[in-house]
């Protein structure tokens, strides 16, 4: 029996960790050929984005990446027409780092994380399975919100929820984990809330959104999560940046689990009608 029981666990891991790849422990240099279209994407990205700037004064905008895996098989509300781009950040065209400088959080191990700023070609580095970025375009109030919240008053590192809360699931509706777009909706609450409610902090923005008008306009996205991943979570096995105890017992049991994509992001600022235009830049 207990031969079994450690040939269940091993096969458990397997299937764990195959279909959660990519904890962020892992590195690796980028091709050349990655190098070269990832600069190439930044600097198309950078053109459009100083046309804008020229046309209507845009200088903060919503910008989201693929992953190194494709959620396909793995998200199932498919929120908005850019449900396949997982990973969202804020491109700041004033930010002291340099024009166009992202802020957004990264999964650093495990559970670790951290927010980084950075340039538009670094952004695609990370070996995304298309090399394709999301364009946001917000309502001015917004922008000006924005560059309040991170580059005058500095509240990206406040709205990180800590360095050892990272989940990539994380629940939407608690306080509990942060993955990397729930902070970029910390960020947006920051600066969607009037100045009486000003968050200062990452539980606070959250607190905001579960009370407004945000938390009416947004959609999460589902994600499955097979039983015998939740199994070897349950016994310590998988990715560690993947955890499942923020979320109700009614999602542990039906593998279903609620989570803020950058898909969810694009369709809330459209319901509140701070989305003023959005498009894909592709190679």
């Amino acid at each position: 029996m207990k031969k079994i029981l450690i040939a269940c666990l091993l096969l458990v891991a397997g299937v764990v960790q195959a279909a959660g790849s990519g904890t962020g422990c892992e590195t690796s240099l980028p091709t050349q050929e990655e190098y070269s279209k990832a600069i190439q994407l930044g600097y198309k990205t950078q053109l459009k984005l100083e046309e804008l700037h020229a046309l209507n004064g845009d200088t903060v905008v919503l910008i989201s990446r693929a992953g190194s895996n494709t959620p396909d098989k793995r998200f199932k509300n498919r929120v908005g027409e850019f449900w396949r781009y997982t990973h969202a950040g804020l491109a700041f065209r004033d930010h002291p780092n340099g024009q166009w400088s992202i802020v957004h959080l990264l999964n650093t191990c495990n559970e670790s994380s951290d927010i980084f700023v950075q340039g538009l070609m670094r952004f695609s580095l990370d070996k995304p399975v298309m090399y394709s970025n999301a364009i946001g375009l917000l309502h001015p109030l917004l922008q000006v919100r924005l560059n309040e919240v991170v580059l005058q008053r500095q509240l990206s590192k406040p709205m990180h929820e800590g360095d050892d809360q990272y989940s990539s699931i994380s629940s939407p509706y608690n306080l509990i984990y942060q993955n990397s777009n729930e902070y970029i909706l910390t960020l947006l609450g920051a600066a969607i809330a009037p100045a009486e409610q000003q968050p200062l902090n990452a539980d606070q923005s959250k607190q905001f959104f579960l009370s407004s008008d945000m938390h009416k306009a947004f959609t999460p996205e589902i994600v499955k999560v097979g039983f015998l991943e939740r199994v070897g979570k349950a016994v310590g096995v998988g990715p560690g940046n993947a955890r499942l105890d923020d979320h109700t017992k009614k999602e542990r049991r039906k593998g279903r689990f609620e989570m803020v994509s950058a898909g969810s992001l694009y369709v809330m600022l459209a319901k509140m009608g701070l989305l003023t235009d959005s498009f894909e830049i592709s190679l």
